[in-house]
């Protein structure tokens, strides 16, 4: 029997040890990976086919599979002067639940190919959509777009790519991609998992009161890039990252259309199409100097006639007449803002003593908008920006893992005013009718919202685990109405849970 056992290869030796059959002629105990019954030795062949039937497989032996990801999950408290409440079990947007996988394999020496698939779940409980209006803030999409028990949205494949990669020469990457470019903190400190530099991924949908009427006024999101940064963070594109050369790591994406194509034979008159384009680069350094851990990165992107990555974006499915008083898309509306010309560029910097823990990461971000104007040209750009520092000690004083402490600032500038574009303001026979007239921004500038907060983390290493809790105040000020503006008080907890 040992004999014959030593014949069998190792994997099968695993899948025994793993069942707990029979290892180096000792019995293990088991905990009945699968229910096979009868004795444990009887027929040792048989149990090994049935253990393989029962145990999860890749698709071949030369490429490498490994499955991860993260369940984070939390309470957020709000009051906003007048009202208070609390929203139990969403989907902490700033790091939301996802799980992939990803694998490798070896061509030459200095040669490798891979792949990663990445998905997240839409939930409709998510701390980027629960507002005052809505405890949970996300799709309604079963049945008919209505609400019901439980109705989620869709799967979302976050990055889906293949890859080749030269040791000398860089990666290249093919498909759904993450975009080149800076968005928000570089995270030394550990402090991302609650909440991060997209204030509208906690609580986007919380709206500002107005002080003497107690009118709802603006959203969170509408002053500030919304929960994902200026330009749509994922695209379908290649991108080309470079090797570390001392401490440097250099990055660029093209994607959606090598050209944009506003008008073309088909499209004789300058129709705006989805043709559009969207480029980025970044360049991002890490080290370490007596003591001093240094990271740092600075980047930008540009998005033209490229409609769903862009600020304020109308979404089109179809080819949509610029101007005049032509119905757009079967909705009535003049394509006025549909080929948005967006640009950022971002810088962030990191710093943390290693010893004592003590940390401290900024970032800033300056956004120009294009508005695309009744006759399919562009207005003069619209310029936003925004910048947040943290500041705190993460250090493993209880033996579970790091804890870490912070404390926050960060100002949003003219956000609202570089999302105010054209809009149809009358349509014929309601909604959905031809637009009989066109209302242009307001072009108010002076759009602010502040915040300052505290925060706590702490790491379970033995379970891959992070408790969290943070509490943040926002003020604001919007010139497009004279009333003034309650303070709002937000509060994030939750764990997250990495597999």
């Amino acid at each position: 029997m040992i004999g014959g056992l030593l014949s069998k290869s190792a994997s099968r030796l695993a899948l025994l040890a793993a069942a707990g059959v029979f290892v180096g002629g000792m019995a293990v105990p088991s905990a009945k990976a699968a229910d096979l019954g009868g004795d444990c030795c009887a027929d040792l062949e048989e149990r090994v086919a049935e253990l393989e039937a029962t145990t999860a497989r890749k698709g071949n032996r030369k490429m490498s599979l490994t499955v991860y990801g993260h369940v984070n999950r939390s309470i957020m408290y709000f009051n906003d002067g007048k009202r208070s409440n609390t929203f139990v079990g969403l989907d902490n947007h700033n790091s939301a639940s996802r799980f992939g996988f990803m694998g490798s394999a070896k061509i030459t020496p200095t040669l490798s190919a891979g792949y990663s698939i990445l998905l997240d779940w839409g939930d409709k409980a998510r701390t980027s959509g629960a507002g005052q209006t809505a405890e949970e803030g996300g799709t309604r999409m079963n049945p008919n777009s209505s609400d019901s028990r439980n109705g989620d949205a869709v799967a979302r494949l976050r990055d889906v790519n293949v890859w080749l990669e030269s040791k000398p020469v860089g990666r290249l990457t093919l498909g759904r991609i993450t975009n080149s470019g800076q968005n928000g903190l570089i995270d030394l400190g550990g402090t991302s998992v609650g909440v991060g530099s997209d204030p509208a991924c906690t609580g986007g949908a919380l709206k500002f009161r107005r002080n003497g009427t107690n009118v709802l006024g603006p959203s969170i999101s509408d002053l500030s890039f919304g929960c994902g940064g200026p330009i749509g963070i994922r695209m379908e594109g290649i991108k080309y990252t470079s090797p570390a050369v001392a401490g440097f790591i250099f990055d660029a994406s093209i994607g959606e259309s090598l050209k944009v194509e506003t008008s073309t034979i088909d499209n004789p008159a300058g129709q705006v199409t989805n043709l559009g384009r969207v480029m980025g680069a970044n360049l991002k350094y890490a080290g370490e100097y007596g003591g001093v851990r240094i990271a740092a990165g600075v980047g930008a992107e540009w998005s033209k006639a490229n409609e769903d990555d862009s600020k304020s974006f109308l979404t089109t499915d179809a080819v949509v007449p610029v101007g005049g008083t032509t119905t757009c898309n079967g909705a009535g509306c003049p394509a006025t803002n549909l080929s948005a010309d967006n640009f950022y560029w971002a810088a962030a910097l990191s710093l943390m003593h290693v010893p004592s823990g003590l940390f401290a990461q900024g970032h800033y971000t300056k956004l120009s908008v294009g508005a695309q104007n009744t006759t399919g040209g562009f207005d003069a750009d619209k310029d936003a920006h925004r910048w947040d520092v943290q500041v705190g000690v993460a250090k493993n004083w209880f033996g579970f893992g790091n804890t870490v402490v912070y404390g926050e600032y960060g100002k949003h500038d003219n956000f609202k005013f570089s999302g105010d574009l054209y809009d149809c303001n009358a349509q014929a026979g309601g909604l959905g009718g031809p637009c009989t007239g066109t209302a242009a921004p307001s072009n108010l500038k002076g759009d602010e919202m502040k915040f300052w907060g505290i925060g706590l983390v702490q790491n379970i290493d033995a379970a891959a685990m992070e408790l969290y809790i943070d509490y943040r105040r926002y003020s604001a000020k919007d010139p497009n109405n004279a009333a003034s503006l309650q303070d709002l008080d937000v509060v994030v907890t939750g764990a997250r849970v990495k597999f």
